[in-house]
């Protein structure tokens, strides 16, 4: 079964809508703390979440240590 179809599979759609309503920097950059002290996602799973929290806020700077 492809992951994306999995309840407990890949990120939902929804959560990448949410996301890309108004967020602030302040509060993105505390989702990706909560993501990246996450202690059972697979690394790979904490990549694609930030990665999509950076991608919906695309007015804050992001260096490359975030």
């Amino acid at each position: 079964m492809d992951a994306s179809k999995s309840r407990n599979g890949a990120v939902h759609p929804m959560v990448e809508i949410l996301l890309y309503a108004t967020i602030s920097c302040a509060d993105a950059d505390a989702i990706m703390l909560r993501i990246e002290g996450h202690k059972t996602l697979p690394d790979n799973v904490k990549v694609e979440l930030v990665e999509t929290v950076k991608d919906s806020t695309p007015n804050c700077y992001w260096d490359a240590n975030d």
